[in-house]
């Protein structure tokens, strides 16, 4: 059974208001965050509060959670744009060392070709993480020239929204080639012989981020003052 650390973070309060996690939410916003869950409503309409101003809170709690996500997702894209250059920077030297065994010193390829792939695949799936959070994805943009700037952001939702749907469909095919070559211990089966979880981790990984970046773009489409 594969073990998962997780952070939890509690916030708990006899007659917890929105005002007041809202409060305690702002005051932590150096602290990143993964996942909120809330359990609130009833302390605050038991507290003679009228339905607008709850409402309000509301929709005040939304802003900030979404604000944390997308900061979230901004330093998560940034991290992965620096390990794709890293990992690409990495490739280059093994190619280079590569020759050098080869030509110069007459030696035996054993690990190079395969490592100088796994690197090539994980900045791919990683990296397309940082390209899509600075929106450098090849597109064809010519379209937009014949609809309204509302109807560009539906179209963006929609090829994001199928996007989306994708990088789950991958990211469940993924996780079952990563879990079956854990499981059986899969390799290559080259002289090398690195375990092939190794590489299907990395495609699993990069379609997670994928959805989460996604997730992040849908969000700021919707909140665009030319789509409300």
């Amino acid at each position: 059974m594969q073990k998962f650390n997780c952070k939890w973070k509690i916030v708990a309060e006899s007659g917890l208001t929105t005002a007041r996690l809202i409060e305690l939410v702002m005051k932590d916003s150096s602290d990143p965050f993964d996942l909120a869950i809330t359990a609130i409503g009833m302390n605050d309409i038991v507290a003679g509060k009228n339905s607008e101003k709850w409402i309000g809170e509301m929709l005040l709690l939304r802003e900030v959670l979404q604000k944390k996500y997308l900061q979230l997702c901004d330093y998560i894209a940034k991290a992965c744009g620096a390990f794709a250059v890293l990992a690409l920077l990495l490739s280059i030297l093994v190619i280079v060392e590569l020759v050098f065994e080869r030509y110069f010193f007459q030696r035996a390829i054993t690990w190079q070709t395969e490592l100088v792939t796994m690197l090539l695949v994980a900045s791919t799936f990683i990296g397309s993480v940082y390209v899509l959070s600075e929106k450098a994805h090849v597109s064809m943009e010519w379209i937009y020239d014949f609809l309204s700037k509302k109807n560009i952001i539906r179209l963006k939702i929609f090829t994001s929204s199928i996007s989306l749907l994708f990088f789950l469909i991958l990211f469940y095919f993924g996780f079952l080639m990563f879990e079956e070559a854990f499981t059986k211990n899969y390799s290559t089966g080259t002289v090398w012989d690195p375990p092939l979880w190794i590489p299907y981790s990395s495609m699993m990984l990069g379609a997670l981020l994928m959805i989460l970046q996604y997730i992040a773009e849908i969000i700021k489409l919707t909140d665009d003052k030319d789509f409300k």
